[in-house]
């Protein structure tokens, strides 16, 4: 199974946006911590200073991810992780880009 040939449903679709979103606001909220430095370009970089994976709340036992993406057989892991590969890519792509809002004024959960 190819990530292009994969097949998300639209209840995985919303939870894959809603994992970028999350993953930007704990990306952002690392960096007004201090514990990530603004000037982080890419998914890769942002794993020397924090395990990147958390991100989005992929690594979350029974969150909303693993609830959209079970793991109890061969073919739902290689799903679950095309779905926490198109996340990743999306924060990548997000980090990469020039004008980024990266480091906007952290809201309270909730209003993120």
């Amino acid at each position: 199974m190819s990530n292009e040939s994969t097949q998300f449903t639209p209840e995985q679709e919303r939870c894959i946006a809603a994992a970028i979103q999350r993953g930007k606001s704990d990306i952002r909220l690392w960096i007004a911590q201090g514990w990530v430095p603004p000037t982080v370009t890419s998914f890769s970089e942002l794993q020397d200073f924090q395990d990147a994976n958390t991100a989005g709340g992929l690594c979350e036992e029974g969150g909303q991810f693993d609830a959209a993406f079970p793991t109890t057989t061969p073919d739902e892991r290689e799903i679950h992780l095309h779905a926490a590969n198109n996340v990743q890519a999306a924060l990548d792509e997000w980090l990469s880009s020039e004008g980024n809002d990266r480091n906007r004024p952290i809201q309270q959960r909730g209003g993120v």
